[in-house]
């Protein structure tokens, strides 16, 4: 008789964060994203939302949807903890999904986020119109710097279907900001890098569980061959 209370009060709960009732896998408790969206002039956009997606693959639909921004162009979810990846859109005529018109803006390719339960992450978007994308991808492509190696097990043989990533930070407890695809059975593996510092590892599982290190550390200036990562222990 009272096995109808925990699901109305689960519901209700669902009901007051705005959040769906399928809850996505890979967390546990409630966690907020929550930010601005703005355009190629850093103005506020009205109108736009943030989609968060369980993988990379965005041509299908969003598990979650933020609120449609008003003038400040701040938006804000509240979904269970995990990894994300995130895209921010504004559609001229208020569609739901289908191809981006000329007029509509978007952020580009999907990022991705780590959201822990209890706590709140602030992110920014900027949302560009298809021929402003294009141009910027053409100036950002000619400046990405190729790092090249072989990913490497403990004695010294290549690797075959592993990852090399790339961070700016040498701990790490979510996404790295950078993945190569998979190594071949000659181990070899490429990264595209702005300039910078960076630190480097590969491991054969991604996204790999809990925290991890980074060990190699590297200044990309002009593009470097040769730099040899030893694959992570697995659990």
């Amino acid at each position: 008789m009272n096995g109808w209370r925990p699901t109305v009060f689960f519901l209700f709960f669902c009901f007051l964060l705005g959040l769906p009732v399928s809850f996505a896998s890979g967390g546990d408790g409630v966690a907020v994203l929550q930010g601005v969206i703005v355009d190629a002039g850093q103005r506020p956009v009205a109108g736009a939302e943030v989609a968060l997606y369980l993988s990379e693959d965005v041509r299908r639909p969003a598990a979650y949807k933020s609120n449609r921004t008003a003038g400040d162009g701040r938006y804000r979810l509240a979904v269970p903890a995990g990894d994300y990846w995130a895209v921010a859109a504004q559609r001229r005529d208020d569609a739901e999904s289908g191809p981006l018109g000329l007029a509509d803006r978007h952020s580009g390719p999907p990022v991705a986020v780590s959201l822990r339960a209890g706590r709140e992450k602030e992110k920014r978007f900027e949302v560009l119109d298809l021929r402003q994308a294009a141009r910027r991808l053409a100036r950002e492509k000619s400046t990405l710097v190729p790092v090249r190696g072989r990913v490497l097990d403990a004695a010294g043989k290549p690797v075959v279907m592993a990852y090399a990533v790339a961070d700016t930070v040498a701990e790490k407890g979510g996404l790295p900001r950078h993945v190569s695809a998979w190594t071949g059975v000659d181990g070899v593996y490429e990264l595209m890098l702005p300039p910078g510092g960076y630190f480097l590892g590969a491991a054969r599982q991604f996204p790999q569980t809990g925290g991890y290190r980074l060990p190699r550390e590297l200044e990309v200036r002009e593009e470097v061959a040769g730099v040899d990562l030893e694959l992570a222990s697995e659990p």
